[in-house]
């Protein structure tokens, strides 16, 4: 059947399920945690994210290593996890405020969280932390 798929959410992910429309956009239709499928459908399509813990490593060396208090130049990790709740409102409100996937390229796109992380999380992070460093002597960080 032409434009029939039935797009299927593995194991440990949440699917964004949108219809496509001939004429118009495509619409929310439904999340689904895996594993799971809607069955055939007619223009349906799925954007999968996983709802396991992601660990994001921000590095603070070279050129980004941080001043503390007293001075002393200080190079060192800090690490986030991230962690997409699973349920309906959660999975809709993050893809729907904080992620982007182009349907037409889905292949050569970022994973969504990673995505949510680059454009939302990854500097004010850093600015934390840079601060928080700053904030005390270099022995005592």
């Amino acid at each position: 059947m032409i434009a029939c798929s039935n797009p299927s959410t593995p194991t440990g992910y949440a699917g964004y399920l949108v219809r496509g429309a001939i004429l118009g956009s495509e619409h929310f239709y439904g999340v689904q945690l895996g594993p799971k499928s809607p069955g055939m459908s007619w223009m349906m399509g799925v954007t999968n994210v996983s709802i396991t813990p992601y660990t994001f490593t921000e590095a603070f060396t070279g050129d980004s290593a941080v001043l503390a208090k007293d001075n002393v130049k200080l190079e060192f990790q800090a690490h986030a996890v991230f962690k997409l709740k699973s349920d309906e409102k959660s999975v809709r409100d993050f893809f729907e405020h904080y992620s982007f996937i182009d349907h037409s390229e889905k292949e050569k796109a970022k994973d969504p969280i990673e995505n949510a992380y680059d454009n939302y999380l990854k500097e004010p992070f850093r600015t934390y932390i840079r601060e928080q460093v700053q904030k005390r002597d270099g022995l005592r960080v």
